[in-house]
């Protein structure tokens, strides 16, 4: 149960909570891909967000959606790490025609390091391009920029991470 110091924080959580439940399942299921999970991890995430609620200002701020969505994401992929049945090793991608960027990143241990390499909010774009399958429209709403700024610093951002993979000898299996 949760108690709140005052009437503003209670009704911010279950704005908050009656706006976004869903999304946060959605966005949960897409890193777990699995129903019951994604609602455990979203209850978690409302778990936090109750915790963190004097940092959020406007519960209708974009800076809000990102701050919950990186909540719910930070869970997931905790999640995923803790049920090792789901960390399935990748496999054939040892030939250039094979070669996905997106799948060797997110795939292969490690690349925590390498995605950790990224500027913050490089990582927080890339993360809701490739990990939530967000749209260039959706994620330049979400971090109140542009769709074709978006577009940029992704095509920069995957160039980025094709060197150090490369480099790191993980483009080569």
């Amino acid at each position: 149960m949760f108690v709140f110091e005052n009437t503003s924080d209670k009704d911010k959580f279950e704005y908050i909570f009656n706006k976004y439940n869903k999304f946060l399942i959605y966005k949960a299921y897409r890193v777990l891909n699995d129903t019951s999970l994604a609602e455990d991890a979203a209850s978690e995430a409302f778990i936090r967000i109750y915790k963190n609620i004097k940092k959020i200002g406007d519960a209708d701020s974009n800076s809000t959606l990102c701050f919950i969505t990186v909540i719910v994401k930070n869970v997931a992929l905790t999640m995923l790490k803790k049920d090792k049945n789901n960390m399935e090793d990748i496999t054939g991608y040892d030939t250039p025609s094979d070669y996905n960027l997106e799948n060797q990143v997110i795939s292969k241990e490690g690349t925590h390091k390498i995605i950790d390499s990224l500027t913050e909010p490089d990582k927080t774009i890339f993360l809701l391009k490739f990990a939530y399958g967000m749209q260039h429209k959706e994620i330049a709403k979400t971090i109140s920029s542009t769709e074709n700024n978006v577009t940029v610093r992704l095509h920069r951002i995957k160039n980025k991470l094709k060197e150090i993979i490369e480099k790191g000898g993980l483009a080569n299996g």
